[in-house]
């Protein structure tokens, strides 16, 4: 099976090539920061090549593939029919469960790994932050790889979780987040807790 590819076409392209775009492949989507596309293999990259000499545009384009857990972002450039590699990053693979994956958009996605970037001198450590004041987020750094933990305090299905599979409902605590940073930084060197982990789906920043 051929890795998949998710890329973002950085703006401003014309619509001439979005329709392009559009007509070849169906996981297109527009947002006010890009063009965002999730497609297997190398067609959409050959295809920006080609559009880059069709209509004499230049463009910019990052990609990210499964093959890594999306972990290295390849940065090119669209121009003349030719594509550059402009630049190459490599972050973080982060896992999460695959029921969650609605949650992890990209604002979502760019919070954790910026949290990330502030322990990147700690080898190991566990940091909490709450989305939406329902999630709590638990984000546990081994390494290069961070495990997502993400637990829902309010919602009616955890009734029906309970009816389903006997699981008593969680007790909703409320913490003072201002002692957040300072819990963070006691948890400096404790092992994370181990936990079913699996990737997200192909089918996101994303």
């Amino acid at each position: 099976m051929a890795n998949t590819i998710k890329t973002k076409i950085r703006l401003p392209i014309s619509s001439n090539i979005l329709e392009a775009i559009r007509k070849q492949f169906q996981d297109i989507f527009v947002e006010e920061t890009g063009v965002y596309a999730v497609t297997r293999g190398s067609h959409l990259h050959n295809l920006l090549i080609a559009l880059s000499k069709e209509y004499g545009e230049e463009f910019i384009a990052e990609h990210a593939s499964s093959i890594d857990y999306y972990s290295t972002l390849y940065i090119q450039r669209y121009k003349d029919g030719k594509s550059e590699t402009i630049e190459t990053k490599t972050g973080y693979v982060i896992f999460y469960e695959d029921k969650y994956r609605y949650l992890i958009t990209e604002s979502v996605y760019n919070r954790i790994y910026n949290s990330l970037e502030e322990y990147s001198d700690f080898d190991e450590i566990r940091f909490t932050f709450y989305l939406h004041e329902r999630y709590r987020v638990t984000v546990s750094k081994v390494g290069d790889n961070a495990f997502v933990e993400i637990e829902d305090y309010h919602d009616e299905l955890n009734l029906i979780n309970e009816s389903l599979y006997g699981k008593p409902l969680p007790v909703r605590r409320v913490v003072d987040k201002s002692l957040i940073h300072a819990l963070n930084l006691g948890a400096i060197g404790q092992n994370p807790k181990s936990c079913k982990i699996i990737m997200q789906d192909s089918n996101r920043e994303n």
